[in-house]
């Protein structure tokens, strides 16, 4: 299996979440402060964005498919499955990790949503709450929250060569359901760069306490391992 980090790394891990967590925050001040003059500024490129979907159904198409792992109902699922999974093969650990990472995001981006109460695009007809709850994008920050935590088990949970293979593929469905929304015309650009500061911020944060706290202690095994993949100089 691949060696996890040194414990030493949760330091620039947790500072750098904690620059994009602030980041992500100053973000929503400035959305919730001039709503206005940001969804006119975002309008031009989201416009451009959604026109290249209509123009091109391939890439409506691929917005939804990626849409479809993060969207709410998916992930009702998905958390819990990961969860027990994790539990019966006794990483309790990496359980902590994930609940920390996957539900602790999904009640930050929530409150968020509900302070801001920002409108939706003009692409597609909202009705009822989800009219106003556009800031932060849910999709792209579950994507950040829920998927790329997935990629991390499965890269230091499972054997090479397998678990860069399979890790890639949740990290990828994490990372594409930002541009996916701006496809589909559902969210502002400005939501999903908001999402991938906070959530961004909110997995490192999160990576950098597993490390410190409960990341198991690595066996000589793994040291010989970190040794051989990360040869000093000589001479």
């Amino acid at each position: 299996m691949r060696p996890l980090p040194a414990r030493r790394t949760a330091i620039p891990l947790a500072s750098v979440g904690a620059v994009l967590l602030i980041a992500g925050l100053l973000l929503t001040w400035a959305v919730a402060a001039g709503e206005s003059a940001m969804n006119a500024r975002d309008l031009v490129i989201n416009t451009w964005i959604r026109d290249l979907a209509i123009q091109w159904p391939f890439l409506d198409a691929l917005g939804n498919f990626f849409s479809w792992f993060a969207d709410s109902d998916r992930n009702f699922f998905t958390i819990p499955i990961v969860i027990v999974t994790l539990l019966v093969f006794r990483q309790w650990r990496w359980a902590i990790f994930f609940v920390v990472a996957s539900e602790g995001g999904f009640l930050l981006s929530n409150v968020i949503k509900h302070l801001v109460g920002r409108e939706r695009p003009p692409f597609l007809d909202f009705t009822g709450d989800a009219l106003y709850t556009s800031f932060p994008s849910g999709h792209t920050f579950s994507g950040i929250t829920v998927w790329v935590s997935i990629s991390l088990l499965l890269f230091y949970l499972l054997p090479r060569p397998w678990s860069t293979v399979l890790g890639c593929v949740p990290l990828v469905i994490g990372l594409m359901n930002g541009p996916s929304r701006l496809l589909l015309g559902k969210h502002w650009i400005s939501d999903v760069v908001g999402s991938w500061l906070l959530a961004g911020g909110w997995l490192l944060l999160t990576w950098a306490a597993f490390l410190w706290f409960l990341a198991p202690r690595s066996s000589p095994e793994q040291l010989r391992a970190r040794r051989d993949s990360n040869p000093q100089p000589t001479g």
